[in-house]
């Protein structure tokens, strides 16, 4: 429990910082760091549930493009305000750093599979919020054959 107290604080402060250095408007702020909460939170269970790299990061990054959506037409802004700094936990940074040092200093095929990784990570979180406009599409149309 502890554990997850510490995840759901730092993966707030993350997308919280993340969203001040790209000037996300100050009314918005809470909202950003709480879509990164999300997203963390289903990266860590999908993790835990030892779904893969990619599935992983897919379902965060869908989650973390449902709450954006969610919270853009609550507030009535761009939805880019709250995705970005959701998906900034997720990016795979050290990761990154790894595979370029290990490319460098140990060799290409130490470097590559890492390499590989970081690039299956970016994928994921492409198709994740992709996948998160669509099913928002879908929803709109939906919702508008019901009530017109």
């Amino acid at each position: 429990m502890k554990q997850l107290l510490i995840n759901v604080i730092l993966s707030y402060l993350g997308s919280l910082s993340f969203a001040i250095i790209i000037n996300v408007p100050h009314r918005l702020l809470n909202a950003a760091g709480i879509t990164g909460i999300f997203g963390w939170l289903v990266y860590l269970a999908c993790r835990d549930l030892h779904l893969g790299i990619f599935m992983s990061n897919l379902m965060g990054a869908m989650i973390i493009g449902m709450v954006s959506y969610v919270f853009a037409r609550y507030k009535k802004v761009p939805i880019l305000n709250f995705n970005v700094p959701g998906l900034i936990c997720l990016a795979p940074g050290a990761l990154t750093y790894e595979g370029v040092h290990d490319t460098v200093f140990k060799g290409v095929s130490q470097g590559l599979d890492i390499v590989v990784r970081v690039m299956i990570v970016i994928l994921a979180l492409a198709v994740g919020t992709m996948l998160s406009q669509l099913i928002d599409e879908a929803l709109k149309r939906i919702w508008q054959k019901i009530w017109t």
